[in-house]
């Protein structure tokens, strides 16, 4: 079975334009995480799809699932309750998974709600690549020089270029294995993990990078929000 996880619980209110989460905000009157699921649903390869979304919102992701998505494809889309961090709503959508019959080869690709230009070749390359290595996370490598810096004051480390690369999402792996993985984690662990690739670190597990690309950004920004619009109304034309 492939499942797969969007993750679309945040708040976020860096945009301090809009008063709405950004996966819920509407582009050409379509919400953002309507594009990401559709995407999702593209490539016909996943047998259910989970979203965690805050309470909140809830029944407005309802509305949206029922206005949008075709009715063939509603029975394979699960709805839930995410949760206070990322990797709650992680927990609370694998809760719900480990509901069904699970084999040694199911595989779960998880996603952001915000990243609505995710490429059918990223999807297909996860999917494959975690049947084949068990754990793969999508990833671009660093064109700039990055900096460190432990106080967010002055430079602490200079980290060679060629060994750096931005993680994106989706990361595609074993769910046996992630949901073992997950279990291990420490209170400690779990307050800092910002991406899945993370729990596999945190175990020192091996997890391979699957290519990804500029186009396939995070919606964070008032920036990102304009280039997507951009993007979506080229689309369109």
């Amino acid at each position: 079975m492939n499942y797969a996880i969007i993750v679309a619980g945040g708040c976020g209110n860096r945009i301090k334009d809009i008063d709405i989460p950004k996966q819920f905000y509407e582009i050409n009157g379509i919400a953002i995480i309507i594009y990401s699921l559709k995407k999702l649903l593209s490539i016909d390869m996943f047998d259910k799809i989970y979203i965690a979304v805050n309470e909140d919102y809830y029944h407005h992701t309802e509305n949206l699932l029922e206005k949008f998505i075709p009715k063939e494809k509603l029975n394979d889309i699960k709805l839930l309750i995410g949760g206070e961090e990322r990797i709650d709503s992680i927990h609370n959508a694998l809760e719900e998974i480990k509901k069904e019959e699970l084999n040694d080869d199911d595989i779960v690709v998880i996603h952001d709600a915000v990243r609505p230009f995710v490429s059918k070749k990223i999807l297909i390359d996860n999917i494959n690549g975690a049947k084949k290595y068990g754990a793969v996370v999508t990833a671009v490598a660093a064109t700039d020089t990055m900096l460190i810096s432990n106080d967010q004051e002055k430079v602490t480390s200079i980290p060679q270029r060629e060994t750096v690369y931005k993680e994106q999402t989706p990361t595609s792996v074993n769910l046996k294995k992630l949901i073992e993985l997950e279990n291990n984690l420490t209170k400690e662990e779990k307050s800092k993990i910002t991406g899945t690739a993370q729990i596999f670190i945190y175990n020192n597990c091996d997890i391979k990078i699957v290519n990804g690309s500029d186009s396939n950004f995070k919606i964070t920004t008032k920036e990102d929000l304009d280039r997507a619009k951009q993007k979506l109304l080229k689309l369109t034309q």
